[in-house]
């Protein structure tokens, strides 16, 4: 498409103004009817399922960090949020979230944007850092004339995920149309869906979620002895089995539950045996199982057996499943509660075409609720160790407790989650203040030339205060109650002989049984943590644009370009409150986040040659290049980026181009400045245990060379070594002032097809291959462990320096982690607790790794206005991914980690967008097609680099399997005021997978909320 000289325009990815919207590198425009033509009001979930990006955080997994519900943030190619810039009309918006600059786009205007361009490739040279996958640009409308208002209101099938939107704009053109003001106001809402609004997930039943269950365990009993099995992970045999519910935890109740222990037969022990053995050993142990007490609402003690529901497949390396254990999602959000409120105002005065002053102006504020997967429970830091005596006991508990406990026991181990406490939850309000304020002009009588001038100032605000968190030191005193010389119950410490540790305040906790706290108790134990958090962009960019036609002409035209310069300042603040950053609640200590501000200053300059024009086989024929000087100050010092490209088209019909770019990430405040703060890694697997040791082929010499045994003697017994904690094992994150920008090289060809024979039909075809070195990357607990011990080379690597054990004359607690609070010896035996010496692992980042991105994106569209005034418009998008790698191995660099095809990245994804306007009614259908993944990391059941599968045989299947979601809606215009519409989203009410609940990082690319229905009314006055 040529426009007019006078009408030249500038496109995403470049400053220079030029007569068509086509540059070199690959841009996908996307309208913003093919974001909002749908149920969901969120519009990065609507991002999300662009083939291009990976659903790192949509709103269904954005509730799986402290602080994170309800954020929506773009992740091109899967390379990380990070590396993923976000524009506002070509300008950067301050962070969402404070040490990052990450940019929640539920802070974007819905109903004021024109269309979002999404570029892939690096742009640093152009926009700065963090373009280092690719930039999306919200682009919002101008000249906005006349008033529109939409109202929007959906629900799932399940009656729930109620949704609300609401907008109005106003605008209005003055001076003959060279001044313009529009205001735009949203409102919108989504309700929560929780686990038990769907049935499937187990929660509304208490039956538990879906799982593997292993069925061929690492060891079977030969002769009473603990046997590994031949062969087992490459036999053909698979090692798991698929469940669809039943998963529960058979240690921990709502109402408590009591841990007991198998003893051996004796002539006095006859009654016990009988209560708690199951008559079966464990595999790998060889210990005897037996089974745990539960407590009911009335405070009871029963039996988890067979007789109350549950399936022990113990005895053959399975699970316990059912029962009257805790499910861990009783109260939990599958989606969080999400409202949002935006004011926008756009306004611009021509005074002259030399100086023309505009304003952006935006607030919005978003309340975001959830409630977590798992409350605060008695395990570790709530004490579960309870007298016999204690008065909250029912006499048939105490009756019972004296039948399973050992002869003579003063005590009991108990474990519960306190959902009659409250959920733990969070409360978010986060508002977001932008202005930008500038002026741009043409210069010379030819408008070649122009500038602006542009100032922008962000800040967020973000505020959250928790539900169902406790004190730990009131709770522990509140659960340890005795009678007093009254014989009333009181607290412990209110009743002994030392009047020094009193609390008249205290009220005593009964925790035997769901519902038995009281709310004298409650009130006691709980407490509201908040934290504080602020986070805040000064912006100012200034740059002129122009060509040479005035003085100088290639045969292809006059050369374009541009330069400029640009600062910009970062701060951010975290802190909560005193008492619980210092450790006191049930919450992680946080210390205060407080780092120095980042400054930037920077120089950039762009050119664009065009080479050649309407000659034979050049049609046209431009060479673009842009280049960027960045300092950092401190320790990243300067760096430059630059790109350089062209552009071919041999004859108007088919358009080749082609563009390379080098692109930097510098560390963020987090990155550098993060304080230590307290992190768990729960459900963490010891990779020395005899169970998973030869899950990699390093982890047993690796483990031999650290001292550790592969065997333990437990009850008489010797059994293989498996270092099991009960609860989370603890561990530190920090940040690192040492870090140096990452680097991205990319390269990107493709072409542009639109015969002149078939008006209406493009199709784009674009390789993309990047390269990010020097990546900035931390581990979870459990990675940064396994990495010890499955490094290639040996013990002397980074990860063994940031692991560490300790070292215990009880052979039971000799080689635990410092980290670790307990240890279940082995299966049927009772937790064996201990005091936590400090953090098991250190996490902090480092520039150590690599990724790697490679794919091809097809673009085909066919619009046709038909001679009866029928429009057709059709679009398909796809990406091919090629190869998605990331290289983490410090001591073998070239050893990477396959992504592409696993959970979250799909080799093949593509969208489908159809409608056909008849003119008073139009009709639209879209569909979404996921392609399938791997149900572990690659490595686990496929070769890599030569190198074979780990296991095999882990699963029953290798991939979830692939899903075409369907989605219809219908317009109705009975005038050119007014737009009434209906739609169904899901239409066949796809779930996810095998009971994927989308919260994960990679599952979150199959949409929760079922089969949605919608309705709105568009009027425009």
């Amino acid at each position: 498409m040529t426009v007019p000289p006078e009408r030249a325009i500038v496109v995403t990815g470049s400053r220079i103004a030029r007569p068509n919207l086509e540059s070199s590198v690959p841009l996908t425009a996307v309208p913003v009817g093919d974001l909002t033509d749908r149920g969901d009001i969120q519009l990065g979930d609507a991002l999300n399922e662009l083939p291009s990006l990976r659903a790192t955080f949509s709103q269904a997994n954005s509730t799986r960090f402290i602080g994170t519900a309800g954020i929506n943030l773009l992740d091109l190619r899967g390379l990380g949020t990070e590396r993923t810039l976000v524009l506002v009309n070509g300008r950067r918006h301050v962070t969402s979230s404070p040490g990052s600059y990450d940019v929640d786009t539920n802070t974007i205007p819905v109903d004021l944007l024109e269309r979002v361009d999404v570029i892939t490739g690096g742009n640093s040279a152009i926009y700065g850092s963090d373009a280092v996958a690719g930039v999306v640009n919200f682009i919002t409308k101008r000249d906005f004339d006349g008033i529109k208002l939409r109202g929007q209101g959906g629900v799932s099938t399940y009656g729930d995920r109620g949704s609300y939107f609401i907008s109005g704009i106003a605008g209005k053109n003055f001076m003959d149309g060279r001044a313009n003001v529009a205001v735009a106001v949203e409102y919108a809402r989504a309700n929560p869906v929780f686990f038990s609004d769907r049935e499937y997930l187990g929660a509304q039943t208490g039956v538990g979620p879906a799982g593997f269950e292993v069925v061929e365990p690492a060891f079977r009993l030969v002769n009473g002895v603990p046997t590994p099995v031949p062969n087992r992970n490459d036999n053909g045999v698979p090692n798991t089995r698929f469940l669809p519910a039943g998963f529960t935890f058979n240690t921990v109740s709502l109402g408590g539950m009591v841990l007991t222990s198998c003893p051996a037969p004796t002539a006095t022990n006859a009654a016990r045996v009988a209560a708690v053995c199951t008559g079966e050993l464990s595999p790998t142990s060889g210990g005897r199982f037996s089974y745990n007490y539960a407590f009911q609402p009335d405070g009871t003690l029963l039996r988890n057996g067979p007789e109350n529901g549950l399936v022990d497949n113990r005895g053959a390396g399975g699970s316990a499943l059912f029962g009257l254990g805790a499910s861990g999602v009783e109260d939990a959000m599958l989606l969080p509660g999400i409202e949002r409120i935006a004011v926008n105002l756009l306004s611009h005065v021509e005074i002259s075409s030399a100086f023309v002053p505009f304003v952006e102006a935006k607030y919005v504020r978003i309340n975001a609720t959830q409630q977590s997967t798992q409350p605060t429970f008695i395990a570790s830091a709530l004490n579960p160790i309870f007298s016999i005596n204690n008065p909250f006991l029912t006499d048939q508990a105490r009756q019972t407790l004296q039948t399973i406990l050992a002869p003579g026991a003063t005590t009991f181990q108990m474990q519960r989650f306190n959902n009659d406490l409250g959920t733990r939850a969070e409360d978010h309000r986060r508002e977001t203040y932008r202005i930008v304020a500038g002026v741009r002009g043409d210069l010379g009588t030819s408008s070649n030339l122009t500038y602006e001038v542009a100032f922008n100032y962000g800040r967020t605000e973000t505020y959250y205060e928790t539900g169902g968190n406790v004190d730990v030191a009131k709770f522990n005193r509140a659960t340890n109650a005795v009678r007093n010389s009254a014989g009333q119950i009181v607290c412990a410490v209110n009743a002994d002989a030392n009047p020094a540790n009193d609390d008249p305040a205290c009220a005593p906790l009964n925790p035997f049984g769901f519902g038995a706290p009281s709310q004298a108790a409650k009130d006691y134990v709980l407490y509201t943590s908040s934290r504080e958090q602020w986070a805040e962009q000064i912006n100012a960019v200034a740059y002129l644009s122009g060509n040479t036609e005035g003085f100088f002409n290639l045969p292809g035209g006059p050369v374009g370009f541009a330069f400029g310069g640009e600062y910009r300042r970062e701060d951010a603040y975290s802190a909560f409150d005193p008492f619980t950053r210092s450790g006191a609640t049930f919450l992680n200590a946080i210390a205060v986040f407080e780092p120095p501000s980042v400054e930037i200053k920077e120089l950039f300059g762009e050119l664009r040659i065009p080479m050649l024009r309407d000659v034979p086989l050049a049609h046209e024929l431009t060479l673009e290049g842009a280049a960027r000087y960045s300092d950092y100050g401190g320790s990243v010092g300067g760096v430059w980026a630059y790109n350089f490209g062209g552009i071919w088209a041999p004859i108007p019909d088919i358009r080749f181009r082609a563009g390379y770019a080098r692109s930097v990430r510098a560390p963020n405040l987090g990155n550098l400045f993060a304080t230590r703060s307290e992190t768990f890694a729960n459900g963490l697997i010891d990779p020395c245990s005899q169970t998973v040791i030869n899950d990699n082929p390093n982890r047993v010499r690796n483990c031999a060379a650290a001292g550790i045994p592969t065997t333990m003697v437990v009850d008489g017994n010797t059994i293989p070594w498996v270092n099991t904690a009960a609860s989370g094992v603890s561990g530190f994150n920090q940040g690192n002032p040492n870090l140096v920008p990452e680097v991205g090289k990319s390269l990107t060809i493709g072409g542009v097809f639109q015969p002149r024979f078939v008006p209406g039909l493009a199709i784009t075809v674009d390789y993309y291959r990047i390269k990010v070195t020097n990546v900035i990357q931390g581990l979870t607990g459990q990675a940064i462990i396994n990495r010890c011990y499955d490094d290639p080379v040996g013990l002397d690597n980074p990860f063994c320096a940031a692991v560490f054990r300790r070292r215990d004359p009880n052979p039971l607690i000799d080689f635990t982690f410092d980290g670790q609070a307990n240890r279940i010896p082995a299966p049927g035996q009772p937790t064996l607790n201990f005091p936590v010496l400090g953090p098991a692992f250190l996490n902090q980042p480092f520039n150590f790794a690599a990724r790697k991105a490679e794919g091809i994106d097809f673009d085909v569209s066919y619009r046709r206005t038909f001679d009866n005034g029928i429009m057709l418009n059709l679009r398909g998008v796809a990406t091919y991914n090629i190869n998605r790698e990331d290289f983490s191995f410090i001591t073998d660099p070239s050893r990477s980690t396959r992504i592409h095809g696993t959970l979250g990245d799909p080799i093949w994804a593509a969208n489908f967008n159809a409608n056909i306007d008849f003119g008073t009614i139009d009709v639209g259908y879209s569909a979404r097609y996921v392609g399938k993944q791997s149900v572990d990391a690659w490595e686990v059941q496929h070769s890599h680099q030569g190198r074979p599968p780990t296991n095999p045989d882990a699963f029953p299947f290798r991939k979830y399997p692939d899903r075409l979601y369907h989605a219809f809606r219908v317009g109705f215009e009975p005038d050119d005021k007014y737009r009434f519409y209906f739609g169904v989203d899901n239409v066949f009410n796809s779930r996810p997978p095998f009971d994927l609940t989308g919260t994960g990082a990679g599952s979150g690319i199959f949409p929760v909320q079922g089969r949605f229905f919608y309705a709105g009314i568009q009027a425009s006055l």
